[in-house]
């Protein structure tokens, strides 16, 4: 019998065919609303995944929410928060997730953002009810 796998296990195995490489050093999927989906293993506790990902999701609105009014309504593309000697990129995945990927400051934008285009096609082949 074929066994069903979670989304949250169908996300995992996308992000670890995508994100691959020395660079890549943290990937979650956060709701809008906070809620870490997917990336929770990479965390020492609990709390620390809540936070992070409730602090994710409150910068990505707030640059979204800045972007409608100051350029009229434009679409955030994509989020980068520069840290000492690492990056972090956050863009949608669908109406209501995220997917958050910090790497190692020296990695070239393209390089992350070709991944993170990969990866959103990949989940939305794999999981439909995303679009």
């Amino acid at each position: 019998m074929e066994q069903i796998k979670s989304t949250e296990g169908i996300i995992e195995d996308i992000m670890s065919q995508v994100f691959q490489g020395d660079g890549f050093l943290y990937t979650s999927v956060v709701s809008k609303t906070g809620l870490m989906i997917s990336g929770k293993a990479q965390f020492k506790t609990v709390r620390n995944a809540e936070d992070y990902s409730s602090l994710v999701a409150v910068m990505f609105s707030a640059a979204e929410s800045c972007g409608r009014v100051e350029h009229e309504g434009a679409m955030l593309d994509y989020l980068r928060a520069h840290y000492g000697d690492r990056d972090i990129y956050v863009t949608k995945v669908g109406s209501s997730l995220m997917i958050v990927v910090m790497v190692d400051g020296s990695m070239e934008p393209e390089t992350v953002l070709d991944s993170m285009q990969r990866f959103m096609v990949r989940t939305r082949e794999d999981l439909t009810w995303l679009q």
